[in-house]
């Protein structure tokens, strides 16, 4: 969002709507080590069944999602996973055993459950 507004600094708007993933508190938990925060945000649960640009954001950052997985797999040599399987366990287990753990750092959030399963 800050990225955003140093971007476009003049934006007149009446509300920051952000999709209620997790609770205010929580959010902020995230950004405490961020000065930059913007704290003027709405969290609401089911944003993009209320506001019509919620649900555009999220058809968009969908797609740059996906685009930017197919990438890493076509940079790093295999097809990515998104997401919590057994696929994904053993696709890290390979990945592991032919370039070791570090190789995941490139591209992997190391520090979820399913990596560990997959080192297994």
């Amino acid at each position: 969002i800050q990225s955003f507004f140093n971007k476009y600094n003049n934006v007149k708007y009446d509300d920051i709507i952000i999709d209620g993933f997790c609770t205010q508190e929580k959010y902020f938990e995230y950004l405490k080590n961020k000065n930059d925060a913007v704290k003027n945000i709405k969290l609401i649960p089911k944003a993009e069944n209320k506001y019509i640009s919620v649900a555009v954001s999220s058809i968009i950052a969908r797609y740059y999602f996906l685009k930017h997985l197919d990438d890493l797999s076509n940079l790093y040599g295999y097809k990515l996973l998104k997401g919590s399987s057994t696929n994904v366990d053993q696709l890290v287990n390979k990945i592991v055993k032919e370039k070791g753990i570090n190789y995941l750092y490139n591209f992997a959030k190391v520090n979820f459950k399913n990596t560990q399963k997959g080192l297994k």
